[in-house]
């Protein structure tokens, strides 16, 4: 839903209709709010026409008396017809004028003032092709604010889909034991993040950058609030051994997450992956298994992923070095193999006949 301050009244503005079209697009319907123009420019301050201005409207007074007789009109043309009209300010507009042009119509029988939601939810008076048909052919923006538009919606969506990813596939989802509040959490972010955004569409410089620059930075609380510690070094004398790992969270609920865990060795490996709960403002630990063939080191890169398997935050990697000893029943078989077959070998080589060239 958008609100079109300008541009999308139909070309006969004599007869006031309710100011909400729905436009359909290639992604979507897009429903358009439409202010009523000779209503809004009133508000604001500006005569209807030059003449108007130099007969009477030159004056807060006129204009605002104007608009009352304007409002009046629209009624009498239509006196039994519900109509919801959209009249927009200026966002430098003289509170005390406000406060007036809102005395003025509160003293009008024929006036009601509603809300946002009432025009939203109000039939379109324009749909399909009619709808359409109103929509101009040139946005009227130039190759510099288009692209930083697009940058903007750009990054406003890859926030939003970190944060629904949070909520979705981090934060734990036990409909049994969700803890109090838990749901009520997760719509605050989303109409956190939304809000920014509108204010970060909003034109307003350098309040737009701040806005998207906020959206981004709260995306990035979330997921980086959920954490590998740094683990130490892992030194290994068998050939099996254990690698803790932790991981912290310092949300104000539980987080349910996957544990990676890959190693650039085929000789040394660990096992591949561990889920891990985390209380909320706490820590949890896994351990993963370390398998070593032979000697030598390798490194583990640990990585965090949410439950439909996608990494995401920091990634650890922790150094590992194996030192083998053959201290378990299978070294001595190879020890024990080894002297059989070095005593057969002297025996052989006591017992052999010589050539009679030797």
């Amino acid at each position: 839903t958008v609100i079109a301050t300008h541009d999308f009244e139909a070309d006969d503005a004599a007869t006031a209709e309710t100011g909400k079209a729905i436009v359909s697009t290639d992604t979507g319907d897009v429903t358009v709010l439409t202010a009523q123009s000779v209503l809004s420019n009133l508000a604001q301050g500006k005569a209807t026409s030059s003449d108007a201005e130099a007969d009477g409207e030159g004056t807060t007074a006129g204009r605002l008396a104007r608009f009352v007789a304007q409002s009046a009109f629209y009624q009498m043309e239509q006196p039994y017809a519900e109509r919801n009209l959209l009249v927009c300010l200026n966002d430098n507009s003289d509170p005390a004028v406000v406060d007036a042009l809102m005395t003025d119509v509160e003293q009008s029988p024929w006036l009601n003032i509603t809300d946002l939601n009432t025009l939203s939810n109000a039939d379109p008076t324009l749909s399909g092709d009619d709808a359409a048909a109103i929509v101009p052919q040139s946005d009227g923006i130039n190759d510099a604010t288009r692209a930083n538009l697009r940058q903007t919606l750009s990054t406003l969506a890859a926030s939003a889909s970190d944060i629904k990813r949070f909520n979705a596939s981090i934060l734990t989802d036990d409909a049994k034991q969700a803890p109090a509040g838990l749901k009520a959490w997760r719509r605050q972010l989303v109409n956190a993040h939304g809000i920014m955004a509108l204010h970060a569409l909003g034109g307003e410089n350098p309040a737009g950058s701040t806005m998207v620059e906020g959206a981004e930075q709260l995306a990035s609380l979330l997921i980086n609030g959920v954490a590998i510690t740094p683990t130490e070094n892992v030194n290994v004398v068998s050939e099996t051994a254990q690698m803790p790992v932790t991981i912290s969270n310092s949300h104000p609920y539980p987080v349910t997450v996957k544990v990676s865990s890959l190693t650039n060795s085929m000789q040394i490996v660990t096992s591949r992956f561990d889920t891990v709960e985390v209380p909320a403002h706490g820590e949890a630990q896994v351990a993963f298994t370390i398998r070593v063939a032979t000697s030598g080191t390798a490194d583990a890169t640990l990585s965090l992923q949410d439950r439909q398997g996608i990494t995401f935050g920091a990634t650890q990697t922790t150094h590992i070095t194996s030192a083998l000893q053959i201290s378990d029943k299978s070294g001595f078989i190879i020890i024990g193999i080894a002297v059989l077959l070095g005593a057969l070998g002297l025996w052989r080589q006591f017992h052999r006949k010589k050539d009679p060239d030797e």
